[in-house]
């Protein structure tokens, strides 16, 4: 390890710019680059850099990874394995992207590449600097968790499952550091893929941003919150509202289910012909909406990863009822910080209790805010990034794929003064 006496150099590649700010991946992206903003010079690349309305965090300039070159691309001549010609099919490799990384990450101009995404480990092989890459959720874990529900495509679930293990298992053999969302989901990959550098940073939440207001909920309201157009919430609320919400409405004093959230399918419209269901679509601001909420339910079925409305409710002091798999990877205790219903008549007890015992609602909220402060802080989370990124970084340069990358870049670009200096 050397001590750098300049800033950390840091290249971050990934598949858009996060802006706006409509959902989780970009929601991450965005305050991983704003903490690593504020304490090394940070590059963002992708292949299309958008339109001129994009908000990019301080300290963090943009690049466009474009097709046409200004100098000779650097081939990479080297045999590919069958694993990583494999993993190139299964989940797409885009060939500019690679060009692209090869010329810039050969001259030494980044200590350190931050991949950011699921799909940006294919190009883990064409980087030579140290290189990390943050994928967030396990696809594995998230195929076979998703698969037990839909049995007669078990085997195709199990075959995806298996293209992911193997382009996982590729590229982890050319990475300095694996970062995951979750434990559940760091310990799902370490199972299959031989990787001694994993590191767990979880989702954060602006706390202050969503602050309790200190309004108490409208009684009797229900509210769930997150994007309407993606298809684990689309199965989350139908499955409540049908199977759950009109015995709770008979049954209790719950009066009125707030559905809020971006771009609903018409799945999701049709829900409004059930008496108490409220849709608040495309609404610029969720938060009024969270505060006029007695309770939040998250019933999530499907997927995998942190659930930001989770932390997002919680922070805005508002009691949580939540599923299983909704709560999957986080430290929250159930009854404490929140609450987990399992079957639909848990579900309706838990709602009925939360709903006629405000005190109760309010200790549970308050709880909940303590814990997403301690746990969930985007700086903190930034800050185990930037630490994660400076060990990658001080790794010595001497691994065999830095070399191979190295001699290339000698030999392709000797003539070219931009790229005398190779690392």
């Amino acid at each position: 390890m050397t001590e750098l006496s300049r800033r950390l150099r840091v290249l971050v590649v990934a598949g858009r710019v996060p802006w706006p700010l409509s959902h989780g991946g970009r929601l991450r992206l965005y305050h991983f680059l704003r903490a690593l903003g504020r304490r090394a010079d940070v590059a963002l690349a992708v292949p299309e850099a958008g339109g001129t309305e994009v908000e990019l965090p301080q300290g963090v300039s943009l690049e466009r990874i474009e097709s046409s070159q200004t100098t000779p691309t650097i081939e990479d001549s080297s045999p590919v394995p069958a694993d990583l010609r494999f993993a190139r099919s299964f989940v797409g490799y885009d060939t500019r992207i690679a060009a692209w990384l090869r010329r810039r990450t050969c001259i030494g101009e980044f200590d350190v590449v931050l991949l950011s995404g699921a799909g940006r480990g294919i190009y883990a092989a064409e980087v030579a600097a140290p290189c990390v890459w943050d994928v967030v959720d396990d696809p594995v874990l998230y195929t076979i968790r998703d698969a037990w529900r839909t049995p007669w495509r078990w085997l195709a679930a199990c075959r995806r499952a298996a293209g992911f293990a193997t382009y996982v298992r590729a590229a982890v053999r050319r990475l300095d550091g694996l970062i995951l969302s979750s434990p559940i989901d760091a310990g799902s990959v370490g199972r299959y893929a031989d990787c001694t550098k994993i590191h767990v940073i979880p989702n954060g939440v602006d706390a202050e941003y969503f602050a309790d207001s200190g309004v108490p909920g409208e009684p009797g309201t229900v509210a769930f919150v997150g994007s309407l157009s993606f298809p684990p919430n689309i199965d989350a609320m139908q499955w409540f509202v049908r199977r759950v919400w009109p015995d709770l409405k008979r049954s209790s004093s719950a009066s009125r289910l707030l559905i809020v959230g971006k771009q609903p399918t018409r799945d999701v419209l049709a829900l409004d012909r059930f008496a108490g269901v409220e849709l608040a679509p495309d609404v610029a601001d969720v938060r009024p909406y969270l505060a006029r909420a007695s309770v939040v339910v998250v019933p999530t079925r499907k997927g995998g990863g942190i659930k930001n409305k989770i932390l997002e409710s919680c922070a805005a002091a508002r009691a949580v009822v939540a599923s299983p798999v909704a709560v999957a990877g986080l430290t929250a205790r159930d009854g404490h910080e929140l609450v987990i219903a399992r079957s639909a008549a848990q579900w309706r007890n838990q709602l009925r209790v939360l709903l006629a015992d405000s005190d109760l609602a309010r200790r549970i909220a308050a709880a909940g805010r303590r814990w997403v402060r301690r746990e969930h802080d985007w700086d903190a989370c930034g800050q185990r990034l930037y630490e994660v990124l400076c060990t990658a970084a001080g790794v010595i340069r001497c691994a065999e794929r830095t070399q191979i990358k190295t001699r290339e870049c000698e030999s392709s670009v000797e003539d070219q003064e931009a790229a005398a200096t190779c690392p």
